[in-house]
């Protein structure tokens, strides 16, 4: 998870660190999304505040062409946390805003279609 926050600083990471999910509990989050047929994108996100500043597109767009899939506001802090106690961790998404088009799921799409990321993360965390 790519950010340019200043949290990252109380961990003594080397500037330009980029706090990372734990690769097993990954690799079996997506093997159980591939068994239940499931849509899934693995990818990067940028941990940032400005999806509610609404900074200026140039910013979006460049995250998005460095290959960052969504914007998000704790995975990062969430990996950096988990790595200095000893712990795995990982973050899942769906993706229910575009903040690039304005695009919103509908309130009960959003309602209604959360069910298999929920439940690929239940049995992730228990496999």
């Amino acid at each position: 998870a790519y950010t340019d926050s200043d949290f990252m600083k109380h961990f003594r990471l080397p500037e330009g660190y980029v706090p990372h999910p734990d690769e097993a509990l990954l690799n079996k989050a997506i093997d159980i999304a591939l068994h239940r047929n499931g849509r899934f994108f693995n990818g990067s996100v940028l941990t940032e505040e400005f999806y509610y500043a609404q900074e200026d597109e140039d910013i979006i767009e460049r995250w998005y062409n460095e290959g960052v899939g969504a914007f998000e506001m704790e995975a990062a802090a969430l990996y950096a946390n988990a790595e200095q106690a000893g712990k795995k961790a990982l973050s899942m998404f769906t993706i229910s805003n575009d903040i690039r088009t304005g695009e919103e799921m509908d309130p009960l799409e959003r309602k209604s279609s959360l069910h298999e990321m929920v439940e690929v993360a239940l049995l992730t965390a228990i496999s």
